[in-house]
C-alpha cells in the first residue's frame, strides 16, 4: 500500500501500471493514441497510489490544465446543481478537475465569465447559455477552445450540444392529466424566456389545444415576479380555479405547494400537481410528487465525454447533437393511486 505522507511520482505510477513513463506521461496529458487497455491501467494507478501532479509546472511544461471550465446561469436550483456535481463526478474520474462560474442569467457576464476562465487556461467549456443560442459576444470569447453547449441550442455549428426533450415531455405530462378527467390545467413557472421553459410552455399549450382546452398560464419574466399570492390568487376558489398544475421546474413546484397549503387545498383532491424536474424531498412529500425527471447523471456524463473527446482530438468538426428524454414519475399529486 501507498504511504500517501510520501507523494508518488509519475514514475512509480508507471511502474505500478506496467508501462514506461512516456506512456504514462500521455495518459496523465490526455493525449490521444494510447490504447484503452494501458490507459485504463494507468488511471488505476493513479488512483491507488493518490497521485498529485504538480499542476502548475505541467500547464506551463505542456500546457494542459486538465481543468474544464463550467458556466450556469444559477446554483439555486436542484436540477443545475445536480449537473455540476454529475460533472465533477465524470470530470474527476478521468483525471480533470473543473472551475465553475456563475452568469446569474445575464449574457454580458456569462461572456466575462468565460474570458475570465480563459486566463486560467481551462482546456474546455461546458455552458449552460442564459438565452435559447450563445450570444454572440460569448460566441467569440470561445473561438478555438473546445466547447459543449448544455441545455438549450447552441447557435455555433461546430460546437456539440446536449438538449432534454422538454416540448415533447410536456405534452405527456398534460395528456396524462388530461387523462385523469381534469379539464381546468394551468401552467405555473418563471424566466419564459430561457429555451427549456419557453419549449415546455409550448407543449403545454399543444396538449390543451390539442383536447379542445383553455390555457391558464402564469408565467412571469422572473422568478422574483412568481410570487406566493399570485400563484394563491390563481388557484383559489370561488373564481374558476385550475383543477391541475404543470409546473415548469422545481422551483416552480415548491411555490405551487406552498401556496397550496396558504390557501388549505388539498392535493390531488382540490388541485393535482405534476412538476417538471424532480427535487431531494418529492417523494417524501403527502402526497407524493409526480415529476418528469431529467437525466441529470446522463447530462453530466454524456458532456464531459463530448467535451474530452474534442480536447483530444484538436481538430475541427461539425457540432453533434445529443437529445435526451426525461422519466416519467407518477406518483400521487396526479391523482395516480
Amino acid at each position: 500500500m501507498q504511504d500517501n505522507s510520501q507523494k508518488a511520482t509519475l514514475r512509480e505510477v508507471a511502474l505500478s501500471a506496467g508501462v514506461s513513463l512516456k506512456t504514462a506521461s500521455r495518459v496523465l496529458n490526455n493525449e490521444p493514441h494510447v490504447k484503452p487497455a494501458r490507459e485504463a491501467a494507468v488511471r488505476a494507478a493513479i488512483k491507488r497510489l493518490a497521485y498529485r501532479p504538480n499542476e502548475l509546472a505541467r500547464g506551463l511544461k505542456g500546457r494542459h490544465s486538465g481543468v474544464i471550465g463550467i458556466v450556469v446561469p444559477f446554483l439555486s436550483h436542484y436540477f443545475m446543481a445536480g449537473c455540476i456535481q454529475a460533472i465533477h463526478h465524470a470530470a474527476s474520474d478521468i483525471g480533470f478537475t473543473i472551475m465553475v462560474s456563475v452568469s446569474d442569467g445575464n449574457p454580458e457576464k456569462e461572456a466575462d465569465q468565460i474570458r475570465t476562465l480563459q486566463q486560467h487556461q481551462v482546456e474546455g467549456f461546458i455552458i449552460f447559455p442564459t438565452t435559447k443560442s450563445l450570444q454572440s459576444k460569448s460566441a467569440a470569447e470561445l473561438a478555438g477552445t473546445p466547447v459543449v453547449i448544455a441545455d438549450q441550442p447552441t447557435g455555433e455549428p461546430e460546437m456539440d450540444s446536449i438538449l432534454v426533450a422538454n416540448r415533447e415531455t410536456a405534452q405527456t405530462v398534460v395528456k396524462h392529466l388530461i387523462g385523469h378527467g381534469y379539464s381546468k390545467i394551468a401552467v405555473i413557472g418563471a424566466n419564459r424566456h430561457l429555451y427549456t421553459i419557453s419549449e415546455r410552455i409550448v407543449g403545454y399549450r399543444e396538449a390543451v389545444q390539442a383536447a379542445h382546452l383553455k390555457a391558464i398560464e402564469l408565467v412571469p419574466a422572473s422568478e422574483g415576479e412568481l410570487t406566493i399570492a399570485a400563484i394563491r390568487k390563481l388557484l383559489e376558489p370561488p373564481a374558476k380555479h385550475p383543477r391541475a398544475v404543470f409546473t415548469l421546474n422545481s422551483a416552480a413546484t415548491i411555490k405551487v405547494l406552498n401556496a397550496l397549503k396558504q390557501s388549505h387545498l388539498r392535493v390531488p383532491e382540490d388541485v393535482a400537481v405534476f412538476g417538471f424536474d424532480d427535487f431531494d424531498t418529492a417523494e417524501a412529500f403527502q402526497p407524493s410528487i409526480s415529476v418528469a425527471s431529467q437525466p441529470i447523471e446522463r447530462i453530466g456524463n454524456a458532456a464531459v465525454e463530448m467535451l474530452v473527446k474534442r480536447i483530444r482530438q484538436k481538430q475541427n468538426r461539425a457540432g453533434q447533437k445529443l437529445v435526451l428524454a426525461p422519466k416519467i414519475i407518477l406518483r400521487a399529486s396526479c391523482g395516480c393511486k
